[in-house]
């Protein structure tokens, strides 16, 4: 429900959230009136994409016990959904255990195994 992916999204996020959903709900014919590739579905998964990486790390990070792995930092990698050509680089969202250590990646039980499944068909 709305309310639950409300607290999953940082506050500083909820105003691109309400963005992306406002392009994904604008009736068909106003999109045909204003002819316009912001109201469009490539632009709801352009802006929601990144909303769901970043909410998806700070959950990672919280039940994963990693805070330091949430921000970017110069000249180290932090948790990516999809670690593309750097795998053995950093630690990725959606695998079942954690790169560096071999331990239960927590986030998993977090979203449960349904909500896994399509986030890993999706991202990875």
């Amino acid at each position: 429900n709305k309310l639950s992916m409300m607290r999953m999204i940082p506050t500083s996020h909820h105003e691109i959230f309400r963005a992306a959903l406002r392009i994904f709900f604008l009736p068909s014919h106003d999109q045909l009136k204003t002819k316009s590739l912001l109201h469009s579905p490539s632009s709801f998964v352009a802006v929601i994409s990144p909303l769901i990486e970043h909410s998806l790390r700070l959950q990672w990070c919280h039940h994963n016990h990693r805070p330091d792995e949430a921000i970017a930092r110069t000249a180290q990698y932090y948790v990516t959904l999809d670690g593309f050509g750097q795998r053995n680089k950093h630690e990725l969202l959606l695998t079942h255990h954690r790169a560096f250590d071999g331990s239960e990646n927590e986030l998993l039980k977090s979203v449960g195994e349904r909500l896994w499944g399509i986030l890993s068909d999706l991202f990875v």
